[in-house]
């Protein structure tokens, strides 16, 4: 003989069981995608200094020119 409330109370623990499996569920997802947006902004990153190395070059480059063609 299980009274109503204990009951109750079984039902909300179990909710609440629930809930926070989702939750670690989620935050696992969150991770990884945290993870592979870092990896992103690593790689987007060295492409940057990258172009900016090649305009600097390119720059210089330019520079050298015009100064021996005057």
């Amino acid at each position: 003989m299980v009274c109503e409330r204990h009951e109750e109370i079984v039902h909300r623990l179990d909710n609440h069981a629930n809930r926070i499996r989702q939750l670690e569920i989620h935050e696992a997802q969150t991770g990884e995608k945290i993870t592979s947006l870092i990896e992103k902004l690593d790689n987007l990153t060295s492409w940057i200094k990258a172009l900016v190395m090649l305009s600097g070059t390119t720059l210089l480059g330019f520079f050298i020119w015009y100064i021996q063609n005057l």
